[in-house]
């Protein structure tokens, strides 16, 4: 009985030192898991990202995927988001279209969309289109131009082939029939500043000239001869055209806002501290 008792207590003792060994690998593999997500937690942040920079040196082409992934999963939660805000602004753009009456107001509220387009429009293409670079850079760039302007598709409509600056040109500048162009927008521009009387001093010439040697400079500008590249790397003629549209476009904006609108410093109200009733300043009792 004593031997069977013994063996009991050697097993007993054996079942529970391999339980507690059990236990410990157990432990050992969580605390390993626990630091193998701490680490895939914190892939994308510092570390990880300067290790990516470290090795574009010798691997350019990883570093590069790797940063893009990063940025990708940084961004991956705005789509949503951008896309209610995309639907909110066009339903504005719908009620402005087809619920408001063509009056005086609409002139100005479609003028003033008008000029910052054609502004936009400008300033896009100065910075995108007049330095050269490489051509599957300028590719990608001249692509993104389009989408910017809504006019992917009628590009491709017309241009089966790659995007190239004088097609570019073509269809966001000259193109009357394209409500994105700078075309369209000045003529649109001018026909709302025509239903629109000046309330001020001055009969508008200015801002008639203006907008003329807007479309003049747009007639001129030969989409081919502009696309023509300097020795350092620039179109230098569209540079030009575009530095002389876009000053004359903001003189316009600034002369329809002196003809149109009347500025007046607001009035602040200061308590009176004497009991009387409050006082306007530069204003009567």
């Amino acid at each position: 009985t004593d031997a069977t008792d013994a063996t009991d207590a050697t097993d007993a003792t054996d079942a529970t030192d391999a339980t507690d060994a059990t236990d410990a690998t157990d432990a050992t593999d969580a605390t390993d898991a626990t630091d193998a997500t701490d680490a895939t937690d914190q892939r994308g942040t510092g570390p990880s990202r300067s290790s990516a920079v470290e090795r574009s040196s010798t691997y350019p082409a990883e570093a590069v995927a790797a940063l893009v992934r990063e940025g990708t999963a940084a961004t991956s939660g705005l789509r949503p988001v951008l896309d209610t805000v995309l639907e909110s602004l066009l339903a504005v753009a719908g009620i402005v279209a087809e619920g408001l009456t063509r009056d005086a107001g609409w002139r100005f509220l479609d003028a003033g969309r008008r000029i910052e387009r054609a502004q936009h429009v400008v300033d896009t293409l100065a910075a995108t289109a007049v330095r050269a670079g490489p051509p599957e850079v300028d590719r990608l760039v001249h692509e993104a131009v389009l989408e910017v302007h809504e006019s992917t598709i009628t590009y491709r409509r017309r241009h089966p082939t790659t995007v190239v600056v004088p097609g570019l040109l073509d269809l966001l500048v000259h193109d009357r029939t394209n409500p994105r162009s700078l075309a369209f927008s000045t003529d649109r521009l001018r026909d709302d500043l025509r239903a629109v009387p000046a309330d001020r001093s001055g009969p508008g010439d200015d801002q008639r000239d203006l907008l003329r040697d807007v479309s003049d400079l747009e007639a001129e500008l030969d989409s081919v001869v502009a696309d023509v590249v300097s020795v350092g790397g620039r179109r230098e003629r569209l540079a030009e055209s575009l530095a002389s549209m876009g000053w004359r476009l903001r003189a316009a904006h600034d002369e329809i806002d002196r003809l149109h609108f009347q500025h007046t410093a607001p009035q602040r109200i200061q308590a009176d501290l004497w009991g009387r009733p409050n006082l306007a300043l530069g204003g009567g009792e």
